[in-house]
């Protein structure tokens, strides 16, 4: 399960750098050419979504709503592994946030039979860190919704800060 992070009428961050650049547009991108490079090696994929719409379809937005229905996706559908994509991005009204850069890729410290978050998480890591130009960050536990609600082993990647010059290009 390939999980785009945000989407709809939420933008998740916005670039500081180009006008009209936000986070939800860069992580759809990114899942639709991951599920393209899968799906050419015959991994089946699934999707929380598949253009700019909010997963958790009602007539009002509800984040927390939003944020549950995603697990809910890959549970509901016996997803074997699953992978939330997002950009990160740091306050920069604080000293120094400009500079923050990287990687990084976050698990909820899950165990699923002998295989655990954690593992994958390094996994994935390792991959990324060979294939990208940004600064690998490693490996942080932390309880987010996605990740703690999904039934599978779950990753959240943010994939760069999009509020760094470096990582923005």
């Amino acid at each position: 399960m390939i999980d785009p992070g945000h989407g709809g009428t939420d933008p998740g961050t916005c670039s500081i750098y180009k006008k009209e650049l936000y986070e939800k547009d860069i992580n759809l991108d990114i899942a639709l050419r991951v599920k393209a490079l899968l799906e050419h090696s015959n991994v089946p994929i699934l999707m929380t979504r598949e253009s700019d719409t909010e997963v958790y379809q009602t007539t009002k937005y509800d984040s927390v709503e939003e944020l549950r229905e995603r697990p809910r996706i890959a549970n509901k559908n016996d997803a074997t592994l699953f992978v939330s994509i997002h950009v990160n991005a740091y306050d920069t009204n604080l000293s120094g946030g400009e500079h923050h850069n990287g990687t990084e890729i976050y698990h909820a410290d899950k165990t699923h039979g002998v295989y655990t978050s954690k593992k994958f998480a390094e996994m994935m890591g390792k991959a990324i860190d060979q294939k990208t130009q940004t600064k690998y960050n490693g490996v942080i536990t932390k309880n987010f919704s996605v990740l703690r609600l999904s039934n599978m082993p779950a990753l959240l990647v943010e994939t760069a800060y999009l509020t760094n010059k470096e990582d923005h290009k």
